[in-house]
């Protein structure tokens, strides 16, 4: 299968972080090998500043090895005060070696789905609040 259909893309957050997360686009439809943006959006809820930090899933696992994230904000946490809005993209592609894997021939679908979790609110220093740190373009 040539061209790889990353459908179902889900995100969700558990309830004690209390932001709403969820995909902009829930079907993306891209060649292998060929390098594609999805947008999130989080939205924090709460009256206070949170962070959290997101894990993912590929399924079926096996396509695993062939997926290749380029930017993803799962890799560092995130920050979000009070009522703040955020678009958070990841930039991905599936490797076109997928192709010649024989196990893998009749899979065209994929699974990509976040879960952001809480972390412990970290103190911001004066220097930190005055460079913005945290907040987001």
């Amino acid at each position: 299968a040539s061209l790889a259909e990353v459908t179902d893309v889900a995100a969700g957050s558990l309830l004690s972080l209390g932001w709403n997360f969820a995909p902009e686009q829930r079907q993306v439809r891209m060649r292998m090998g060929e390098i594609a943006q999805i947008a999130f959006r989080a939205e924090n809820l709460t009256g206070a500043p949170t962070t959290g930090t997101a894990t993912f899933n590929v399924t079926p696992p096996q396509v695993g090895a062939y997926f290749n994230k380029i930017t993803c904000f799962c890799f560092n946490e995130q920050k979000l005060q009070a009522g703040e809005t955020a678009e958070l993209p990841i930039v991905l592609f599936v490797d076109a070696a997928m192709d010649a894997e024989p196990s893998l021939k009749y899979v065209d679908t994929i699974t990509l789905s976040y879960t952001f979790f809480p972390l412990p609110n970290r103190p911001m220093t004066t220097a930190a609040v005055a460079s913005g740190e945290g907040n987001r373009p």
